[in-house]
């Protein structure tokens, strides 16, 4: 993949350095991929960190306190502005997405959301080949071009 600029070279490090956190921390670990549509337009990304909370909330009765996420924020010419997200979790205690990816849909569209279905929304990385694989689609969220230049544009933990 092509970058835009430097800064696109650091985020990208720093989104791939996230995910492999959560490698050294969990020998396997499913990844999913949302691609997210706000309900309204905003100047602010209050909806993404709401959804952050409560999705935090639910997964903590799943017994899941700790998972990495990684979100980019994005507006191409004459598009609606919408989000990507990526969560990754401990693959010994979730090797499948469906409970999760359920949860992730039923609050964004409590939020007023659209749930953009993906073709492929996960990875069950155990491999080298099943991490390139991920990291491959991480950095789509990484690149520089139709990003919405704001203050909050990137937002990754572990």
């Amino acid at each position: 993949m092509l970058l835009s600029d430097r800064n696109d070279v650091i985020s990208q490090k720093k989104c791939f350095e996230q995910f492999d956190l959560g490698l050294d921390r969990w020998k396997r670990q499913l990844f999913m991929r949302f691609d997210l549509r706000p309900g309204a337009t905003s100047e602010t990304n209050e909806v993404i960190t709401k959804l952050l909370k409560r999705v935090r909330h639910y997964f903590s009765v799943l017994d899941l306190t700790e998972f990495g996420y990684v979100w980019c924020r994005e507006q191409g010419k004459g598009e609606v502005e919408h989000y990507h997200l990526a969560l990754w979790v401990d693959g010994d205690k979730y090797c499948a997405s469906n409970t999760l990816s359920a949860i992730v849909k039923k609050v964004w569209e409590e939020l007023g959301g659209v749930f953009i279905s993906n073709r492929r929304p996960y990875h069950f990385v155990d491999d080298e080949i099943k991490r390139l694989e991920a990291l491959h689609r991480l950095s789509y969220l990484c690149k520089g071009r139709a990003r919405v230049r704001k203050k909050h544009k990137l937002r990754t933990t572990v």
